[in-house]
């Protein structure tokens, strides 16, 4: 049912994005992104100059380019910003996105993650992360599913795969300056391929001297409770 309502996303809409907290809480929204695809495996939103309200009547907007991932099949999303130094790749633990009311809704876990050029992976958020499972009662199952999402985004960083592979960044930063989403000239980053082969993995936006550390999360350092 979720998969058929996402369907109904047509490509070249506009759409506002609400993420709400564990308790049914709404803590931020954006308005006025842009559909640039949808199909089985993801949506990709583009943002340009994109406004953002927050509960305590403060808004803000993104001052550079942003492609927005939401993979259909895992637990996560990822912010890109399009900067003339390469991308700034930020990372929302969360739920699967629904459609409700016309808009993209989702259910943030807290934790992050970012990667910006020539940085290593970090993981952001953790002592919020740990307050809010006890506070909002973030059940074992969910706790099991975020650490292994956490892990599987980490073998996708150490292997250039989807979000952290430089091809598919330009790929959809390319689609978005054909269809006019985006001017060329905000831009500096070298140009792709035509034919891009997503199984391919670039190395030179991401990787420092070529090179990645072995990263991984044990439940050693991420703790699990139940607080069923």
């Amino acid at each position: 049912m979720i998969q058929k309502e996402l369907s109904t996303l047509k490509i070249g809409t506009m759409v506002n994005v609400q993420a709400y907290k564990y308790d049914g809480s709404l803590y931020r929204q954006w308005n006025g992104a842009k559909v640039l695809n949808n199909n089985s495996k993801h949506i990709v939103l583009v943002l340009v100059k994109c406004r953002v309200a927050e509960p305590n009547n403060k808004f803000w907007a993104y001052k550079d380019p942003v492609l927005w991932f939401f993979p259909k099949n895992n637990l996560f999303n990822a912010t890109v910003l399009l900067r003339k130094n390469g991308p700034y790749v930020y990372i929302n633990m969360a739920s699967h996105p629904i459609i409700e009311d016309e808009v993209l809704k989702y259910v943030d876990f807290d934790l992050d993650i970012k990667h910006y050029p020539n940085k290593e992976l970090k993981l952001v958020d953790r002592e919020e992360y740990y307050r809010n499972k006890k506070k909002l009662k973030y059940s074992k199952v969910l706790q099991e599913m975020i650490y292994s999402e956490l892990n599987e985004l980490i073998n996708m960083y150490n292997n250039y795969n989807y979000i952290f592979d430089d091809k598919i960044i330009n790929y959809y930063r390319n689609l978005a300056i054909t269809d006019k989403s985006i001017r060329s000239n905000l831009l500096n980053t070298s140009q792709p391929s035509q034919n891009t082969d997503y199984k391919q993995n670039s190395r030179s936006a991401f990787s420092v001297k070529g090179q990645r550390q072995n990263l991984e999360v044990t439940k050693s350092n991420f703790t699990i409770e139940n607080n069923d």
